[in-house]
């Protein structure tokens, strides 16, 4: 026991300045009709997808790629456009 608790307060300072800085910025959320990104930087959605994965179908026997999912996000703007 003595040993352990000598070993954690060896590695307490190392430790201490890693959770000081954010590595992930990004939150996925889903609700079963539609797939969202949330990119903290931004600040906003970059991402509405309508399936969680990123091919809907198969493009043929081989399988190595498909039909790609769409991003409902990408054309929405929620704003006011002002003078064209």
């Amino acid at each position: 026991m003595r040993r352990l608790s000598f070993a954690l307060l060896l590695l307490l300072p190392w430790t201490s300045g890693l959770a000081a800085e954010r590595t992930w910025y990004y939150l996925t959320t889903g609700n079963g009709h539609g797939f969202q990104v949330f990119d903290r930087r931004a600040g906003k959605i970059t991402q509405f997808l309508e399936h969680p994965y990123r091919f809907v179908a198969p493009p043929d026997e081989r399988r190595d790629g498909g039909i790609g999912r769409r991003d409902l996000a990408h054309d929405a703007y929620f704003g006011v456009s002002v003078d064209g």
